[in-house]
């Protein structure tokens, strides 16, 4: 039987697949994220997708995941899984092209030094790659210390705005990922709310 040849769209595919493969931890989930807001992954092609917003009023539901800590969501998300086989919890919503997910990653054998190589390395690598950081911030959350950085990049043409938080609990480091497009940058209050939200359900000391 002749096999039908690779359209673009499908060789597309199979390069993110490659790419999710080997990716680098920061940089490369932002790249990713990007091409979802630009359309390249999952947006639905809506006619209407235009005159979507941002809700001003929001209202937020509370996430538990499996006892191990919980978070509020605003709620013009829903729950998916398609966004990355890494993260514990994932939301998007299509229509005004936002996403927001939490990875968890457990600390090295070094872990006072985790947290701040890790947001060092994050800034490196985005400056590296035509990205800004629009705002930083260093504080507690849910009585642990996060780095906060909201970011400025475009990809293929579309300027686009992302929420990177890490907040460094005593076993693991938590990513916590906002992003969307420049023209909804108000979700970047939202995604605030959402990582100062955060709480261990058992910390430990």
């Amino acid at each position: 039987m002749e096999k039908s040849p690779r359209t673009p769209q499908m060789k597309s595919e199979r390069t993110v697949q490659i790419f999710m493969a080997h990716q680098w931890q920061f940089l490369f989930h932002l790249i990713i994220f990007g091409l979802m807001a630009t359309g390249g992954l999952l947006l639905l092609a809506s006619p209407a997708k235009a005159q979507n917003i941002v809700p001003h009023t929001v209202t937020y539901s509370t996430f538990q995941k499996d006892s191990l800590f919980s978070i509020s969501i605003p709620d013009y998300f829903v729950e998916t899984n398609d966004l990355d086989a890494e993260a514990v919890l994932q939301f998007k919503n299509v229509f005004i092209e936002c996403y927001l997910m939490i990875i968890a990653n457990p600390k090295s054998k070094t872990p006072q030094l985790y947290l701040s190589m890790m947001e060092r390395q994050f800034k490196s690598e985005l400056l590296q790659r035509g990205g800004s950081v629009i705002q930083e911030t260093q504080k507690k959350v849910g009585g642990f210390e996060s780095f906060q950085k909201e970011v400025e990049w475009q990809v293929n043409g579309e300027p686009l705005v992302f929420l990177v938080a890490f907040i460094d609990t005593p076993d693991v480091v938590f990513k916590i990922y906002g992003w969307t497009l420049a023209q909804h940058r108000q979700s970047l209050v939202h995604f605030r709310h959402t990582v100062d939200s955060f709480r261990l359900t058992n910390p430990r000391s």
